[in-house]
Protein backbone atom coordinates (compact mmCIF):
# COMPACT_ATOMS: atom_id res chain seq x y z
CA UNK A 1 0.00 0.00 0.00
CA UNK A 2 2.99 2.27 0.77
CA UNK A 3 4.25 1.83 -2.43
CA UNK A 4 1.38 2.58 -3.83
CA UNK A 5 0.47 5.79 -2.45
CA UNK A 6 4.18 7.32 -3.18
CA UNK A 7 3.29 5.96 -6.75
CA UNK A 8 0.61 7.82 -7.18
CA UNK A 9 0.18 10.81 -5.01
CA UNK A 10 2.56 13.51 -3.70
CA UNK A 11 1.69 12.31 -0.24
CA UNK A 12 3.74 11.62 2.52
CA UNK A 13 3.26 8.25 4.90
CA UNK A 14 4.15 7.56 8.44
CA UNK A 15 3.83 4.57 9.64
CA UNK A 16 1.94 3.69 13.36
CA UNK A 17 2.07 -0.11 14.34
CA UNK A 18 2.47 -2.33 16.98
CA UNK A 19 4.99 -4.11 15.37
CA UNK A 20 8.83 -3.48 15.99
CA UNK A 21 10.24 -6.25 14.34
CA UNK A 22 13.58 -4.83 12.31
CA UNK A 23 12.46 -6.78 9.39
CA UNK A 24 8.93 -4.95 9.59
CA UNK A 25 10.17 -1.73 10.00
CA UNK A 26 13.04 -2.28 6.76
CA UNK A 27 10.27 -3.40 4.81
CA UNK A 28 8.19 -0.63 5.62
CA UNK A 29 11.11 2.40 4.43
CA UNK A 30 12.14 -0.13 1.24
CA UNK A 31 8.56 0.73 0.76
CA UNK A 32 8.51 4.33 0.96
CA UNK A 33 7.58 5.20 4.47
CA UNK A 34 8.73 8.78 5.25
CA UNK A 35 8.51 7.63 9.03
CA UNK A 36 7.59 4.70 11.30
CA UNK A 37 6.78 4.70 15.05
CA UNK A 38 5.04 2.49 17.14
CA UNK A 39 1.83 2.43 18.81
CA UNK A 40 3.17 3.15 22.46
CA UNK A 41 5.35 6.47 20.95
CA UNK A 42 3.92 9.68 23.16
CA UNK A 43 1.86 11.88 21.04
CA UNK A 44 4.00 14.83 21.05
CA UNK A 45 6.80 12.86 19.02
CA UNK A 46 4.07 11.98 16.84
CA UNK A 47 3.00 15.70 16.33
CA UNK A 48 6.36 16.41 15.84
CA UNK A 49 7.14 13.91 13.34
CA UNK A 50 4.03 14.85 11.15
CA UNK A 51 5.27 18.69 11.27
CA UNK A 52 8.75 17.89 10.18
CA UNK A 53 7.63 15.41 7.55
CA UNK A 54 5.49 17.87 5.88
CA UNK A 55 8.49 20.15 5.71
CA UNK A 56 10.25 17.06 4.22
CA UNK A 57 12.27 16.74 7.10
CA UNK A 58 13.52 13.60 8.37
CA UNK A 59 11.93 12.42 11.66
CA UNK A 60 12.23 8.76 13.82
CA UNK A 61 10.80 7.51 16.79
CA UNK A 62 13.26 7.16 19.19
CA UNK A 63 12.85 3.56 19.99
CA UNK A 64 13.54 2.65 16.50
CA UNK A 65 16.54 4.93 16.36
CA UNK A 66 18.24 3.26 19.64
CA UNK A 67 17.39 -0.19 18.23
CA UNK A 68 19.26 0.81 14.85
CA UNK A 69 22.02 2.01 16.89
CA UNK A 70 22.21 -1.02 19.23
CA UNK A 71 22.27 -3.34 15.98
CA UNK A 72 24.89 -1.52 14.54
CA UNK A 73 27.10 -1.16 17.61
CA UNK A 74 26.76 -5.57 17.89
CA UNK A 75 27.51 -5.93 14.47
CA UNK A 76 30.88 -4.20 14.48
CA UNK A 77 31.48 -5.96 17.97
CA UNK A 78 34.36 -8.59 17.50
CA UNK A 79 32.50 -12.17 17.70
CA UNK A 80 35.61 -14.93 17.98
CA UNK A 81 38.43 -12.98 16.27
CA UNK A 82 35.60 -12.54 13.07
CA UNK A 83 34.39 -9.19 12.98
CA UNK A 84 30.28 -10.31 11.96
CA UNK A 85 28.52 -7.22 9.64
CA UNK A 86 26.06 -9.81 8.44
CA UNK A 87 22.74 -9.98 9.56
CA UNK A 88 20.87 -12.78 10.00
CA UNK A 89 19.33 -14.70 6.65
CA UNK A 90 15.49 -15.35 5.97
CA UNK A 91 16.70 -18.86 6.43
CA UNK A 92 18.28 -18.33 9.50
CA UNK A 93 15.36 -15.62 10.85
CA UNK A 94 12.90 -19.25 10.20
CA UNK A 95 15.04 -21.52 11.92
CA UNK A 96 15.26 -18.85 15.06
CA UNK A 97 11.14 -18.84 15.22
CA UNK A 98 11.40 -22.50 15.89
CA UNK A 99 14.08 -22.74 17.80
CA UNK A 100 12.01 -20.12 19.55
CA UNK A 101 9.08 -21.77 19.55
CA UNK A 102 10.79 -25.28 21.57
CA UNK A 103 11.69 -27.02 17.87
CA UNK A 104 14.81 -29.58 18.35
CA UNK A 105 17.19 -29.52 14.98
CA UNK A 106 15.79 -32.90 14.31
CA UNK A 107 12.18 -31.08 14.04
CA UNK A 108 13.48 -28.07 12.56
CA UNK A 109 15.09 -30.24 9.45
CA UNK A 110 11.91 -32.24 9.03
CA UNK A 111 9.73 -28.86 9.28
CA UNK A 112 12.15 -27.41 6.48
CA UNK A 113 12.51 -30.15 4.13
CA UNK A 114 16.77 -29.35 5.14
CA UNK A 115 19.28 -32.04 6.62
CA UNK A 116 20.11 -31.80 10.58
CA UNK A 117 23.93 -30.62 9.71
CA UNK A 118 22.42 -27.65 7.58
CA UNK A 119 19.84 -26.48 10.43
CA UNK A 120 23.26 -26.78 12.98
CA UNK A 121 25.35 -24.65 11.01
CA UNK A 122 22.61 -22.01 10.52
CA UNK A 123 21.78 -22.00 14.25
CA UNK A 124 25.87 -21.52 14.40
CA UNK A 125 25.96 -18.72 12.15
CA UNK A 126 23.24 -17.17 14.09
CA UNK A 127 24.65 -17.24 17.32
CA UNK A 128 27.34 -15.57 16.15
CA UNK A 129 25.92 -13.27 14.12
CA UNK A 130 24.04 -12.51 17.55
CA UNK A 131 26.85 -12.54 19.73
CA UNK A 132 25.00 -15.12 21.75
CA UNK A 133 25.91 -18.83 23.61
CA UNK A 134 23.35 -20.69 23.65
CA UNK A 135 19.96 -21.17 22.36
CA UNK A 136 17.66 -19.43 25.00
CA UNK A 137 20.45 -16.27 24.63
CA UNK A 138 19.57 -16.17 20.60
CA UNK A 139 16.08 -16.16 21.79
CA UNK A 140 16.51 -13.12 24.40
CA UNK A 141 18.86 -11.18 21.68
CA UNK A 142 16.78 -11.79 18.49
CA UNK A 143 13.85 -10.26 20.83
CA UNK A 144 15.59 -7.22 21.85
CA UNK A 145 17.20 -6.71 18.19
CA UNK A 146 13.69 -6.84 16.66
CA UNK A 147 14.10 -10.38 14.76
CA UNK A 148 11.33 -12.12 16.76
CA UNK A 149 8.35 -10.25 18.49
CA UNK A 150 8.63 -11.03 22.25
CA UNK A 151 5.78 -14.08 22.02
CA UNK A 152 6.81 -15.87 19.52
CA UNK A 153 3.68 -18.23 19.52
CA UNK A 154 4.42 -22.49 19.29
CA UNK A 155 4.04 -23.04 15.81
CA UNK A 156 3.03 -26.64 16.40
CA UNK A 157 -0.16 -26.08 18.05
CA UNK A 158 -1.31 -24.27 14.59
CA UNK A 159 -1.80 -27.58 13.46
Amino acid sequence: MTTRIKKDTLSKVIILSAYSSQNVINEAFACGADSYFLKTTKIESIKNAIRSIYRNEEYLDQAIIKRFLELNHRQSTKIKGKKYNELPTTQEIEILKLIASGYSNKEIANQLFISISTVKSHTGNLFLKLGARDRVNAILKAQSFGYLEPSTPDWRATG
